[in-house]
Order: C-alpha cells, then sequence, then structure tokens
C-alpha cells in the first residue's frame, strides 16, 4: 500500500513540474470544382479522397512552416514547428484534422489557424498548372479547393494530465 501510494505520489508530482502542452485542433475539407453532372461530382469526390492523404503529408512541410514562423514572429525554426504538427486524413473522407502542440494553449490555436490558411495556399499552387494564366484556364477543370470547416481554439492541456484527470476522479 505504501508503494502505491508513493508511485501515485510521485506521477502527481511529475504532473505538476512538468511543462504543459496544449492542442489545438483546425479542420479543412477539400472540394473540387466540377459541373453539376452526377458522374462529374462522383469524379470529383473519388479525386479529393486520393488526394487528401498526399495533402497530409504536406502539411508540416517547410514551405507551409517558413511562412507561419516568420507571419506569426514565433520563436522556433521551421523544422520545431513542423515537429509541433501532425494531420490526418481520416478514411474515405475529404477532411484534414490539422493538430498543433504547444505550451500556450492560445498560440497553439494561432498556429494552427495559420498552418491551415497556408497550407491551403500551398496546395492551390502545387494544383494550378503552370501552363496557361488563371484567365486562360478552363473554369470547370478539376482543381480542388481547401475550406477552413473549423478554426483551432485554445485547448485543455493535453499532457502531461494529472491523475485525477486521467481516471476521471474529481478534485472538487
Amino acid at each position: 500500500m505504501i508503494c502505491l501510494l508513493l508511485g501515485i505520489g510521485t506521477g502527481e508530482a511529475v504532473a505538476v513540474v512538468s511543462t504543459p502542452v496544449y492542442e489545438a485542433r483546425a479542420q479543412l475539407f477539400v472540394a473540387t470544382r466540377t459541373g453539376v453532372d452526377t458522374a462529374e461530382l462522383n469524379q470529383g469526390q473519388t479525386f479529393s479522397q486520393a488526394r487528401v492523404q498526399s495533402y497530409a503529408a504536406i502539411v508540416a512541410t517547410r514551405q507551409v512552416t517558413q511562412p507561419v514562423v516568420r507571419e506569426l514572429g514565433l520563436r522556433y525554426t521551421p523544422e520545431e514547428l513542423a515537429s509541433r504538427i501532425t494531420a490526418e486524413a481520416p478514411l474515405n473522407t475529404v477532411l484534414i484534422n490539422i493538430t498543433v502542440r504547444d505550451t500556450v494553449p492560445v498560440r497553439a490555436a494561432r498556429i494552427a489557424d495559420a498552418v491551415a490558411q497556408r497550407f491551403s495556399t500551398v496546395v492551390e499552387k502545387l494544383e494550378t498548372p503552370k501552363r496557361a494564366p488563371a484567365s486562360l484556364r478552363d473554369p470547370d477543370e478539376s482543381t480542388p479547393s481547401l475550406r477552413l470547416t473549423r478554426s483551432a481554439s485554445p485547448s485543455r492541456r493535453a499532457s502531461p494530465r494529472n491523475l485525477y484527470h486521467r481516471t476521471g476522479c474529481s478534485t472538487s
């Protein structure tokens, strides 16, 4: 019993003195501009689902992180920022969830929104053919667009979580 109480006490002490980390999440919807024909809509949906997995891998690249570091005046290198970002594309969806971990909850939310915005710009540039200026391109061309569906907001602490939080116990 003494060992158990000692273990719990040590765990709580580590949680109290550890720097808390917060998560903020933004979500993007990937749409493809297509006609109104059902076959075209289905083709656009299939195209978007195939692309989102690749897009998720681009979120933490230097093309995204370097401008975000500069824009927000962060004290991280683009690589350090990239290590704080995760992106996932849930199976059979056209959604991309961007999660940023930081020691300040408001900053985590600002970074997540800035990453989502910059990422949208990067994807648009990658997908825009260089063969013709925008004014000369076919308006029905299947070019994906990313739209923010959920802005990031400051969250509760992601880690370390105290024992009461993990077990669902209440201190009140």
